[in-house]
This record gives C-alpha cells, sequence and structure tokens, in this order.
C-alpha cells in the first residue's frame, strides 16, 4: 500500500476552500495552537498528550460555544479519541482518532504507513460500522500531536472496510474471538500485498504553530487551510453557505425592514407584503414612495395601472414595490462592485477613502443617489463634469441599462423625489454595531440607514480566502440574486429552484445535446461522452469548440438565473473533460 499525500488545501471541498474567514475565530484558532505545544511534554505519557489534543480540539473548534456549536470530544471504548456529531456522547461519532505519543515508532509517517496505529483505526472502523451500525463517520485522524494524517470514510470505507480480505479478517476474529494483536498482524500482511494507493492529507503541525506566531500577512494566510482543515465545516462535513440558494435571514429581514415589507406564509406559500397599517413606517422606502406617489397624483397618467392591481391601494403598492425594486437592484450592485474595487485595491485607510463611493461622504441625499446612477455610473470618465469628477474620483463607467431611466421611472417618479427627512427606526435585531460593539438602537433617515446597513456585511467575498480583519458577515451576488427573486416573486409566493436541483437537471441535458450535436455535424454514432472523447482527435480544437459554442440555452422564466449559470458551469466543464 502506498499513500497518495496530499496538502490541507487540496484536501478541501472547493466551495469551502474559496470562503474567507473572520480574523476573530481565525485567532482564536492560533491561541489554541500556541497552547497546544505551550502544554506539550514530549516526556509525558500518550494519555497526558491525548488530553492536550483533545484541548486544542475544543479551544479551537468544538467546545461550549464554538462558532458551529458544541461537538462533544472524549474516549470511545478503545479508541482514543472520538468527535461526536452532537454536544454529548449519546451522539454518534463523526470523525476517529488515533493518538500516539510523540515519537512512537507505531506512528504513521509518509514513508512508513503499514503501522500499528492505522492498523488500530481499521479495526475501530471496522467496530463502529459492524457493532453499532455507525454510518454517521466522516474522517478519520492519526497524530502524535506534532504529525497528523486526516483520510476521508470515503477513502477509507472504499480501501479498508470494503476489502473482502480485510473483512473476512474481521468475521474470523469475532468468530473465534481472536485478540487484537491477530488482527494487527494479519492486517499488516494484507496491506503488504495490496498495490493501491490511499489518499491521505498530511501536516505538520509544529511547523503550522511558527507560522501562527509570526505576524507576516503571507505567512497567517498559509495557515488559513489549516484552520480549515479542523473545522466541524470539513471535518464533520457540515452544511456551510455554499450554494446559490443559502439565504442569509438577517440580511433578508433588516432589509425587508427597510424597505417597509414582511414575509407572511398563506396555504404554505410564502408571500411579501406591505406591513399592515398599524405597522407602517413613513421612514421605510416603500411608504416614503408610496406617499410621494399619492400626492402627486402619478398613477393618473399611467396607461397600465390596471396591471399593478384591481385598485388604487394596489396600484400604489405595485409601482411603488417595483420603483424601491429597481432603485435597490443598483444599489446592491454597487455595493458588489465596491467590495470588489477594495478587494483589488487593498484595505488601508487611505485606498478606502478612494474607493468607496456608496458612504455618506458621498451619498447624503436622494437626489445625490440619483446624480451617483446617472450623472457618474451612466457617462465614461472623460464626458464628465469636473465637479464630478472631483466629487467622485476613478468610479468607473458602466455601460449597462441598470443605469438607464426605466420606463416606470420617466412615467411616474425618479429617487431624486423621495423625502430625505423622513427617520427609520432600526431593526430590533439590526446588524448595525456601536463602537463598544453593541447592538445599535434609534432612528436614521432611511437613505442612512440602507448605506450603513450594507456596509455591515461584506461584497467582496469572491476570490481567494482572506482573513476579515472586521469580522462582517459575507454576502456574494448569489444571495442576492436570491433576494431579488423571492422580491419579484411576492404575488404568487415563487420560490427559487436549489443550486443541486438546477445542476443535476442540466448535467444531462447538456451532455446529451452536445453529443447529439456532434453526431449530427460529423455522422458519429457515440452512445455516450466517452465514446466522443475518443473520436475528438479527427477534429481541430477550434472545430470542436465552435460545435459546442453553437448551443443555445433558453430559461424564459430566468429568476435570478440559476438554470443559466448551472448550465455554463456545465459548460465549461464538459470542454474541460473532452480537452477542448
Amino acid at each position: 500500500m502506498r499513500l497518495q499525500l496530499r496538502k490541507p488545501a487540496q484536501a478541501l471541498n472547493k466551495a469551502y476552500a474559496k470562503q474567507s474567514i473572520s480574523q476573530e475565530r481565525f485567532d482564536v484558532f492560533r491561541q489554541a495552537l500556541a497552547r497546544l505545544f505551550d502544554r506539550l511534554d514530549e516526556t509525558e505519557s500518550e494519555e497526558h498528550q491525548k488530553n492536550i489534543v483533545a484541548g486544542f480540539l475544543n479551544d479551537s473548534f468544538y467546545g461550549p460555544g464554538g462558532p458551529s456549536g458544541h461537538f462533544e470530544i472524549n474516549t470511545r471504548e478503545r479508541v482514543d479519541l472520538v468527535i461526536h456529531t452532537g454536544p454529548t456522547s449519546t451522539a454518534l461519532p463523526g470523525v476517529l482518532i488515533e493518538a500516539k505519543k510523540v515519537f512512537a515508532g507505531e506512528m504513521m509517517t509518509t514513508l512508513k504507513n503499514n503501522v500499528k496505529s492505522l492498523h488500530e483505526l481499521i479495526l475501530y472502523y471496522f467496530e463502529e460500522r459492524e457493532r453499532h451500525q455507525n454510518i454517521a463517520l466522516s474522517h478519520l485522524i492519526i497524530t502524535d500531536v506534532y504529525n497528523w494524517f486526516f483520510i476521508d470514510e470515503n477513502d477509507f470505507r472504499h480501501f479498508f472496510y470494503d476489502n473482502a480480505k480485510l473483512k473476512k479478517l474481521y468475521q474470523v476474529k469475532k468468530q473465534q474471538n481472536k485478540d487484537n494483536t491477530f488482527f494487527y498482524n494479519e492486517t499488516a500482511r494484507l496491506l503488504r500485498e495490496m498495490d493501491d494507493e490511499l489518499p491521505i492529507t498530511c501536516l505538520n503541525l509544529r511547523e503550522m504553530a511558527v507560522l501562527a506566531r509570526s505576524g507576516d500577512s503571507d505567512d497567517l494566510r498559509r495557515l488559513i487551510p489549516v484552520y480549515k482543515l479542523f473545522s466541524p465545516e470539513h471535518l464533520l462535513k457540515l452544511p456551510f453557505a455554499n450554494d446559490a440558494n443559502t439565504l442569509n435571514r438577517s440580511f433578508y429581514n433588516e432589509l425587508l425592514h427597510i424597505l417597509g415589507l414582511h414575509e407572511t406564509t398563506v396555504e404554505g406559500l410564502k408571500l411579501i407584503e406591505r406591513l399592515p397599517e398599524t405597522n407602517r413606517l413613513e421612514g421605510s422606502l416603500l411608504e416614503n414612495t408610496i406617499n410621494v406617489l399619492r400626492v402627486d397624483n402619478a398613477l393618473a397618467d399611467l396607461p397600465d395601472r390596471s396591471l399593478y392591481g384591481r385598485d388604487t391601494n394596489d396600484q400604489l403598492f405595485g409601482v411603488a414595490l417595483e420603483l424601491c425594486i429597481t432603485w435597490l437592484n443598483r444599489v446592491l450592485f454597487l455595493k458588489l462592485l465596491e467590495g470588489q474595487l477594495m478587494r483589488y485595491h487593498g484595505s488601508s485607510p487611505q485606498t478606502l477613502r478612494e474607493v468607496q463611493f456608496l458612504t455618506p461622504r458621498h451619498i447624503r441625499e436622494f437626489d445625490e443617489l440619483s446624480e451617483l446612477f446617472f450623472e457618474v455610473l451612466a457617462v465614461p470618465e472623460a464626458n464628465r463634469p469636473a465637479g464630478i469628477v472631483t466629487r467622485y474620483g476613478n468610479i468607473p463607467y458602466l455601460n449597462s441599462s441598470l443605469f438607464e431611466l426605466t420606463d416606470l421611472e420617466r412615467k411616474v417618479l425618479k429617487v431624486k423625489a423621495l423625502k430625505d427627512r423622513l427617520e427609520l427606526p432600526l431593526f430590533d435585531h439590526t446588524a448595525l454595531k456601536t463602537p463598544q460593539a453593541k447592538r445599535q438602537t434609534g432612528k436614521l433617515p432611511a437613505l442612512q440607514y440602507l448605506l450603513a446597513f450594507l456596509d455591515a456585511y461584506d461584497f467582496s467575498s469572491e476570490g481567494p480566502a482572506d482573513i476579515q480583519p472586521d469580522n462582517k458577515p459575507l454576502i456574494n451576488a448569489a444571495v442576492l440574486g436570491l433576494i431579488f427573486e423571492k422580491l419579484n416573486g411576492y404575488r404568487d409566493g415563487s420560490f427559487f429552484t436549489p443550486g443541486f436541483v438546477t445542476m443535476y437537471m442540466v448535467r444531462d441535458l447538456i451532455r446529451r445535446a452536445v453529443l447529439t450535436r456532434f453526431n449530427e455535424q460529423f455522422g458519429w454514432h457515440c452512445p455516450d461522452i466517452t465514446a466522443l472523447y475518443n473520436h475528438l482527435d479527427r477534429v481541430g480544437l477550434a472545430e470542436a469548440n465552435a460545435v459546442v459554442n453553437s448551443l443555445r440555452v433558453v430559461d424564459p422564466a430566468v429568476g435570478s438565473g440559476h438554470f443559466l449559470v448551472s448550465a455554463l458551469n456545465e459548460i465549461i466543464a464538459l470542454k474541460a473533460e473532452l480537452g477542448i
């Protein structure tokens, strides 16, 4: 048996690997790592060192108050340590850990793998599966505090549990009441006969502790995959916010509050409605817009007003909501742009001052928001007046219809007509914090509230994983797409299709379409993608790409675009698979 050695970054789920982590949680991990080696005594017993390992895991992630919850860590029968899938020992073990004394001869190394620590772990796995019927296992670990070897349960099961000879050996041990030494010796013999590579992630934690004490930012970034390797999201395979349809409920609820809306359930459907009359807030974006529309009698000349509702109240609500969604769509798009500029240019105070433009320093009133939309972003830099250039700096020109007036804006109301003086009470569970990190209370003008609320989140999460110094929750473009999908479906309770469903649906569709297109184009009779791959050497790279590029994918009910994005991802993945 050989080892296929992996680095921590290679072991992580690709989506999880890209996620940034908070400075606060990263510092907790660094401190736990430092305590681990401060407490370590190489002359002490295996039992003593095993307790230090458990302390490190509890301190960093798994103890009470951990970022993903409390997960009990303790011994289990003969297993040195297990991480349970819940806060008590009654929860099934998710991770089995074989802990050895520092420098023990039974410890696995990159050059010596057929050793007792692995033999013991194989036996413990068989016991969990056969005696305890435990199918909740996710990872197995061998460590001597300094060196760590992580094996994914899927690989462990494939190489050892599904091995007919090892399974027979375990049955012989149980039926003939053989001792563990018999099992270990026979396992060693069987492993010597195996000509397979076991994927395994190896880590020298002592080297990582040196990085943890470093003040160099590059050294600290190298620790990010190690942090994630030990996290419950990886070891216990907990869900994390990687699906495009994962809704940040706190963000969504406060955004509804600023808009003046709430979510209700009617006959099993979640609908978005105007707040009841007794709860309406004059300063919310929706009520501000409705009041201006009503006072100006702005719907009088709207030819298709009946499309927005049966009576005047419904029509006022429908028109106002469409306008608010248009304005909010622009603001959130700009917040994503600002986040990317901040990521690209760096995060020094001077740089942030230069690239941030959605701040009260620039945008104090609704007419200034209108100015940003139509006199800055919609105008090439060379055509902007000197005053605009001085005030807004190098904000890029966006050649997009998003920053053109919509027909509804032209006919009834522009954003600059909203009242600036109206204040809005802060949401009970607002994301806004005081300098003392306490939840903010009181009132703010709606536009100032909206900009401050958005600034409480990190919109620069797309890209390589990094450490967030301000611990802001992450919001990505896909989550915003989901929110707009829910807002646009407010009347009929439209719901989103989960990303894993769209991926499954388009995978078969795209592959059949590509296969059919190649067969028709060249008169082939390839039954599947594998056969197609074997035929592609008959055509040139450009010609093969042209066939795939000739596909057209139509989604009339596009929503936030999950089907189309999934289709594009599948086309790119298939091109890579075909080598074109």
